[in-house]
């Protein structure tokens, strides 16, 4: 393990148990589990949530410890033939729990540290199992969707503030990439899946992907990490958060990509009649689809944006 994951966040954990034999969710380069964690009944718990320090104490007097509900994280092998399999799954574990140990966020998801278990096929990442799903899977159901949507743009704003001022741009922002938990009796939305993030000007930190759907010139896979890629991205999620709609819904996959990354079109207002053309969303949502990166609007500045706004 690299110096990167030998922080003090990056501890390894005891007490957490693996709920079910096979992955309950599957991402492009890993497999997702089901876990308990069961707190020392002496130590308790001290945890990092955001910017608040959480201290989980044992119940007195009970016979039952402290349990939190968890996912693990666990990378498949990759197969590259410049390196075997175990390397590079090292090394995409090493990448992104190094940087994602670094976040400290309200708006972020946690991370709690490290599993070996012969449950796994590798070591795992372990955060906190979010109960509503993701921000897609959220506002589909019926039970959830009357939910205000607005702060939830704030928090995603705040979030990804809050990475920029840390020079860390997360390189794949989208619905599914945005958790949903009760935090303070409010749901929250909490960043996460760092695996394709990088900290900007530290060389070899970049993971490669594979799929890049917004393409700023021929140099996709760099330019994919920028602040500015991922305030497009932001806008997008604005977008369909607002809306309840995906961006180019009524294009074909193909010539959805073909817009962006060819036409240089934005999102048709005239398919969003839940969002009127004078709606202050959509003149924010346009300083974040300039087609030249440097004219789009900084995150902070539309996060003050969206502050002077209700619903």
């Amino acid at each position: 393990m690299s110096n990167m994951c030998m922080k003090a966040n990056m501890k390894r954990l005891d007490g957490v148990k693996v709920t079910a034999k096979f992955a309950i969710g599957h991402g492009a380069f890993a497999d997702i589990y089901p876990g308990i964690w069961t707190i020392d009944a002496i130590s308790g718990l001290n945890v990092d949530v955001g910017t608040v320090h959480i201290y989980i104490a044992p119940p007195p007097h009970s016979r039952t410890l402290p349990r939190i509900k968890v996912v693990i994280k666990v990378f498949r092998i990759a197969q590259i033939k410049e390196n075997t399999p175990e390397l590079q799954q090292k090394h995409r574990l090493e990448k992104e729990c190094g940087l994602w140990a670094d976040l400290r966020h309200p708006n972020v998801l946690a991370f709690f540290g490290l599993l070996d278990d012969p449950a796994i096929p590798f070591t795992g990442l372990v955060s906190p199992r979010c109960t509503s799903g993701d921000l897609h899977a959220f506002f589909s159901d019926p039970a959830t969707a009357f939910v205000e949507r607005l702060p939830i743009v704030k928090g995603i704003a705040e979030g990804l503030t809050y990475m920029h001022e840390k020079n860390v741009v997360h390189g794949d922002l989208t619905m599914r990439n945005v958790l949903i938990e009760v935090i303070d009796g409010k749901f929250t939305p909490l960043i996460s899946d760092f695996g394709r993030s990088r900290i900007l000007d530290i060389a070899g930190y970049t993971t490669p992907i594979g799929e890049i759907h917004l393409a700023e010139d021929d140099d996709r896979t760099t330019k994919a990490f920028t602040k500015p890629a991922d305030v497009w991205c932001f806008g997008m999620a604005m977008l369909e958060t607002l809306s309840g709609k995906e961006p180019f819904f009524y294009l074909s996959e193909y010539k959805a990509a073909q817009a962006v990354a060819t036409d240089r079109e934005i999102p048709d207002q005239n398919c969003y009649p839940a969002l009127p053309h004078g709606n202050a969303y959509w003149k924010i949502m346009g300083k974040c689809w300039h087609w030249e990166p440097s004219h789009r609007e900084e995150i902070g500045n539309l996060l003050q944006d969206l502050n002077t706004l209700s619903e």
